[in-house]
């Protein structure tokens, strides 16, 4: 008996170890993508099973993909405007995230950004992905700055395990989005870094209401954190 309550023992001790599981039931689930087809998706049913959709809104293009040398610049996805119209008219939570050029200053990204994307009031806010090596940090601080002031909210900073220790260094009061398949990782890096609000846990998935593949996404906190997260 003396054993078995030790062993009972040893098991909850483990237990109380390991790290707390992201509990599916009672997160706020999302997904993004990037416009990539022009077929609308089914709305209604992303509504019954998203809390949240993120659809890219700017993307980085090589102007001159066959000269040796690049030329970027920053364009609109083509099909952004209809689908994030579309999200507004079946009421389901939005955000838009740019993927960042390199070699264009953040100024001139930001204005792309401001023209394409008309952000409003409970949507989430702002979203950078700079994280590829070719982007200047420096620059895509601009754009951030300029965001958040004309937004009066803090920006979300996309990241990846290899990138946010130095990108949560350069901005240390924006909110971070987490690109990671492991739960293993994104507990660790959430335990160490606070402004994680997002989490990336799977990429490149089809699901039966989209046409195009879709990322996978969870918001790492509770629904009242949630609803402080949205523009006010």
């Amino acid at each position: 008996m003396q054993k078995k309550s030790l062993l009972i023992g040893s098991l909850l001790i483990l237990l109380a170890c390991e790290s707390p599981r992201v509990d599916n039931r009672l997160s706020i689930n999302g997904i993004d993508f990037s416009n990539q087809k022009p077929v609308s998706p089914d709305w209604q049913k992303i509504k019954e099973n998203y809390q949240f959709v993120i659809s890219r809104c700017v993307r980085a293009v090589d102007i001159n993909p066959n000269q040796g040398q690049h030329s970027w610049k920053s364009m609109p996805d083509s099909n952004f405007a209809k689908n994030w119209k579309a999200l507004a008219s079946n009421n389901i939570t939005r955000g838009a995230y740019h993927l960042f050029s390199p070699d264009v200053s953040g100024m001139e990204q930001y204005q792309v950004f401001k023209e394409t994307v008309d952000l409003k009031k409970g949507d989430l806010p702002p979203i950078l992905d700079a994280i590829t090596k070719d982007c200047d940090l420096n620059q895509a601080a601009v754009w951030l700055d300029m965001a958040a002031k004309d937004f009066n909210c803090k920006p979300i900073v996309y990241v990846d395990e290899n990138s946010i220790q130095m990108v949560s260094e350069k901005f240390p009061n924006y909110f971070l989005w987490l690109d990671t398949p492991s739960e293993r990782t994104f507990q660790k890096l959430k335990r160490k870094y606070s402004e994680i609000v997002m989490w990336q846990k799977k990429k490149d998935r089809n699901i039966s209401e989209f046409t195009e593949k879709v990322d996978l996404n969870l918001f790492t906190g509770e629904e009242r954190d949630f609803q402080e997260l949205l523009i006010r």
